[in-house]
């Protein structure tokens, strides 16, 4: 199964070294979660030091821009951030998970995409970034070997 988590808010442009996600659950019959009945801690995902990849800035044209993932023999992660102020992004990718079956996700204004299972053997290693009102700023944050 593919699992991959979009964020939003304000954030620095500039991306870091290294990162990790945490993940926690927390059910309750309260809306403000005061009362939780189920609470899980999972362990987190941690981005290791990558042997190749690195950031480049992508512009992402409303008609689609074609993103090449094709020069690595996999990947052990993937982030994308949407530097706009207004538009969002909408991202075809490939997982391990999915195989050959693409997914989209559409990153807000500001947004990151976090992919933890990337696969450049799909569709030629060829990857889509599309912007919905006009064409916008972007990072892409490959971590390969």
């Amino acid at each position: 199964m593919s699992h991959f988590v979009v964020l939003s808010g304000s954030q620095d442009e500039s991306m870091a070294d290294y990162g990790k996600i945490e993940i926690t659950a927390t059910l309750s019959t309260s809306s403000d979660y005061s009362k939780p009945y189920a609470k899980r801690e999972f362990t987190a995902y941690e981005v290791t030091t990558p042997t190749d990849g690195g950031v480049e800035k992508v512009t992402c044209d409303t008609a689609g821009t074609t993103f090449s993932v094709a020069k690595y023999a996999a990947m052990t992660g993937f982030v994308f951030k949407n530097l706009d102020t207004t538009n969002y992004v909408t991202v075809t990718f490939y997982t391990v998970g999915k195989g050959a079956t693409s997914c989209v996700s559409r990153v807000p204004a500001k947004g990151t995409l976090v992919i933890p299972d990337p696969d450049p053997t799909q569709n030629s290693g060829l990857w889509t970034f599309a912007a919905n009102g006009a064409a916008c700023k972007a990072e892409a944050f490959v971590m390969g070997t």
